[in-house]
């Protein structure tokens, strides 16, 4: 892939749109998983990111994905931040 080094929450989404194209959590209207470019231009869309981050490989985290996922699929989620218990 030509992505290597700075794909990996998109790819990540991928997996995450590929599960819920097969009816995960209930989903029923994830018709296509998006290619990179086109989550790029949903960033944008979304007011996330700037025009020029369209075709780059500027990073993207899990804040993103999460904005990636209600933007594409109405699909709401949340970041947790966990503690670790003291033993």
């Amino acid at each position: 892939c030509g992505d290597h080094g700075w794909g990996c929450a998109y790819r990540s989404c991928q997996t995450v749109v590929s599960w819920l194209k097969l009816g995960g959590a209930g989903c029923q209207h994830v018709e296509s998983v998006p290619t990179i470019p086109a989550m790029q231009a949903a960033l944008v869309a979304a007011g996330d990111k700037p025009a020029s981050f369209q075709g780059g490989r500027a990073w993207v985290g899990s804040v993103e994905v999460a904005l990636l996922l209600d933007a594409l699929f109405g699909v709401s989620s949340r970041i947790l931040t966990l503690r670790a218990k003291n033993t």
